[in-house]
């Protein structure tokens, strides 16, 4: 968990940063970890289940704290994952 603490009200942000269960593998048409070229198309779908969100809400934090000098909030993170064997 990690916390940023400036103001009274506070916002807490949940995220995960792993793929979610790729198993039954039979039912996808693509691996989760590996990058595939489909129809012209780059298809990976593992790399962005939560990731993006994560970087979008930093980076907002970042923004809100160099336009306002301080987050007028206490923001709480818990981002978690689980780790799978890498073939």
């Amino acid at each position: 968990m990690a916390v940023l603490k400036s103001g009274g009200k506070s916002v807490l942000f949940y995220n995960h940063y792993v793929v979610q269960p790729p198993e039954p593998l039979e039912e996808w048409s693509s691996d989760p970890f590996r990058l595939v070229r489909r129809d012209g198309l780059l298809i990976a779908r593992g790399v962005a289940d939560n990731k993006g969100n994560i970087v979008a809400r930093l980076a907002t934090i970042d923004v809100l704290h160099e336009i306002l000098g301080e987050v007028p909030l206490t923001i709480k993170f818990i981002v978690g994952g689980w780790r799978r064997k890498v073939h």
